[in-house]
């Protein structure tokens, strides 16, 4: 990673610092550079105004989550599928934070969500192509997504212990209907 890339990561990092502890309102450059502690200017080259930053959040969280499921990938599409409920599942505390920014561009600008909504059109196009019946493999993307979006908003009320259940409950209806 080179010295720009990692002053970039650390900014982004910041910024979700930034929303998770101050709240959407408080995102300002300035509160981000100061998080990251960098000059403003330092900021400004690598965002030059705060719709580039919350888009740079995005890709961030987008680029993440491709990458997790990128170590699913096989020659059979019904492993996508599986790879997508089992890495909303597995997904931690910090990957969570990094979601923050779809919410800040919900709650600035909702436009910046395109390329999040091209982003789920490939993954349902996805989901489609696994073999199965594109209805069910959609209610299976929907439910991982359901979880997903509880989680990130703190409205998630299941267990800890459900967890595994809930998980295995989902994959089985893949697994019964593979083919």
């Amino acid at each position: 990673m080179t010295k720009a890339q990692t002053t970039k990561k650390h900014i982004l990092e910041a910024a979700n610092r930034v929303i998770q502890r101050d709240g959407v309102a408080k995102l300002t450059l300035e509160m981000v550079a100061n998080e990251a502690k960098v000059s403003k200017g330092g900021l400004l080259y690598h965002f030059p105004n705060k719709n580039a930053l919350i888009m740079g959040m995005i890709d961030y969280f987008l680029g993440n989550f491709e990458g997790i499921l990128d170590q699913s990938k096989t020659d059979d599409p019904r492993e996508w599928l599986r790879g997508y409920v089992r890495s909303t599942f597995d997904m931690t505390n910090s990957q969570l934070e990094d979601s923050r920014a779809l919410i800040a561009a919900v709650a600035n600008q909702p436009e910046l969500l395109a390329r999040v909504r091209e982003k789920y059109a490939e993954w349902q196009a996805s989901a489609e192509a696994s073999g199965i019946d594109p209805a069910l493999a959609t209610v299976i993307r929907l439910a991982a997504d359901g979880l997903w979006f509880t989680e990130l908003l703190g409205i998630n009320v299941i267990s800890d212990d459900l967890y595994p259940a809930v998980e295995r409950a989902i994959l089985a209806l893949l697994d019964r209907n593979e083919g």
